[in-house]
């Protein structure tokens, strides 16, 4: 619908979802994580798999594992 004339005066329609179903996901501790209203450190916004708190002492520890699993959900091989 971006990029379609008819659709010209819409606004801008994103899904982060689309291009991570296809590639993987963008984020998992790499470039970015989801920190959820508890604190809890999520790889994504997409993938719920808690990884640690963001004010634990071993925060640096918590950011590998999450680098090093990754997001489950959009996890490509």
């Amino acid at each position: 619908m971006n990029f379609t004339k008819a659709y010209s005066s819409y606004p801008i329609i994103i899904y982060h979802g689309y291009y991570q179903r296809r590639i993987g996901c963008f984020s998992a501790g790499k470039k970015g994580m989801y920190i959820d209203t508890d604190g809890d450190m999520n790889a994504c916004p997409f993938c719920h798999k808690k990884t640690g708190h963001v004010l634990d002492s071993n925060f640096d520890q918590n950011l590998e594992v999450l680098k090093s699993e990754g997001c489950h959900t959009y996890h490509m091989n």
